[in-house]
């Protein structure tokens, strides 16, 4: 089938028509025309494997990378970066209008394309590392990954070659490595319990490494060289496990912890789904008295380490479920609330008991702007002060969102 491309959709891909009904084409760029394969169909839309481009964009780029159009990671690496953040502010402000939200955006732009990912999730498929396949659960055998930092290129590498070693495909998985600096863990995730010996492999990775092993849902054990990642976060000493949540971009993460700090109003703050503490520590690192609120274990143990390693004795974590534990926090004393949640977004509860508040400032940190859209229209007693994109991830078609959300009848802070 033929299909003109006249717009994109959320996650980036190009957007058509054919016989009246709307497509959805990976890859394609808009103004293209193109050829393809429907992969999937429903009776309002259908998906579209691109399989020739028959007038190309004057945008269109070489990707660098071999995997592109084959793995899931990457949407953009087709296009120059301005012309992906083009891309990305039509994506965001098509979403806000649906909020009446028509006013400027800021960019932070990410100091690094490529070169730039703190952490990645890897598959087995047979005894080869993988990525998952664009649209699907097939599996992708890599040998890196280009928007990867080079400490976990090099450590893949090493991993690649115990797998083989030992004949691991057949019990492991997932491999989760993550780095922080010079530091790095690699995570192995078995489906079974297995005998195996990681000596040999740290030795590969050398002193400033660490090995973690799990089997299903079982907890981390342990198995050799260092505990943590540590990290410096505006004269934090932080420390954090290999499965707690921690910004995948230490340098655009940097810029929006700044503007976070920044648009702090208040003395007393919560900060919900505080994932390890960094945030919450940097707030209180400030004089603020600060509320972390996560549910996940390993990230509160995480946290509980900041706070007890900085000595920060106005920083409180507490352990569970937002929808839960917000509303009987809040107090008429709560000028301001933080909330970084995961893709699902805010819970209605959280909503609802924040509509009911006398809660001044939201700052919402969202990595899906169509439940960020969502949630705005659910906290109607709020009004927009700024949005500013930081663009986390480049090359691939998510964003990070910064929202700042006024009550309607709240003076000029």
């Amino acid at each position: 089938m033929t299909i003109k491309i006249i717009d994109y959709g959320h996650s980036g891909e190009g957007v058509g028509k054919s016989q009246g009904k709307v497509c959805f084409v990976p890859f394609a760029l808009k103004d293209e025309e193109i050829q393809g394969e429907i992969t999937s169909n429903t009776s309002k839309f259908c998906r579209v494997c691109l399989t020739k481009i028959i007038k190309k964009s004057p945008l269109r780029l070489e990707p660098p990378c071999p995997y592109f159009e084959k793995c899931g990671g990457c949407a953009f690496q087709n296009l120059k970066y301005k012309d992906e953040i083009d891309v990305k502010l039509y994506m965001l402000k098509n979403q806000l209008k649906k909020v009446g939200f028509n006013g400027d955006i800021d960019v932070f732009l990410s100091p690094n394309e490529y070169g730039y990912r703190n952490k990645i999730k890897l598959f087995c498929c047979g005894n080869d590392l993988a990525l998952n396949k664009i649209g699907s659960q097939q599996l992708v055998p890599i040998k890196h990954c280009l928007i990867a930092e080079d400490r976990i290129n090099k450590a893949i590498e090493s991993v690649q070659t115990f797998i083989y070693a030992k004949n691991l495909g057949k019990s492991l998985e997932n491999v989760y490595i993550r780095c922080q600096n010079d530091e790095i863990i690699v995570w192995f995730k078995f489906a079974r319990k297995v005998n195996v010996q990681f000596n040999g492999l740290q030795i590969m990775l050398g002193a400033k490494a660490g090995i973690y092993s799990s089997v299903g849902k079982s907890e981390l054990q342990h198995i050799s060289g260092i505990e943590y990642l540590s990290a410096k976060e505006f004269d934090l000493d932080c420390k954090f496990l290999p499965n707690a949540f921690h910004q995948v971009n230490n340098k655009v993460s940097e810029e929006l912890y700044r503007e976070v700090l920044s648009s702090v109003v208040g003395d007393i703050v919560i900060n919900a789904y505080s994932g390890a503490g960094v945030l919450s520590g940097i707030i209180a690192k400030s004089g603020k008295t600060v509320y972390g609120i996560e549910l996940g274990a390993s990230e509160h143990q995480s946290a509980e380490k900041l706070k007890e390693e900085n000595k920060l004795n106005k920083l409180f974590n507490i352990k569970g479920d937002c929808a839960k534990v917000l509303p009987n926090l809040i107090s008429t004393d709560l000028q301001t609330l933080v909330v970084d949640p995961p893709r699902a977004g805010l819970d209605k509860k959280v909503c609802e008991a924040v509509n009911a508040s006398n809660i001044k400032r939201i700052i919402y940190i969202s990595c899906d702007s169509a439940t960020l859209v969502r949630d705005i229209a659910r906290l109607n007693n709020y009004k927009i002060k700024k949005i500013k994109l930081f663009d986390m991830f480049p090359k691939t078609s998510s964003k990070e969102t910064l929202c700042i959300l006024e009550k309607f009848d709240d003076k000029k802070l």
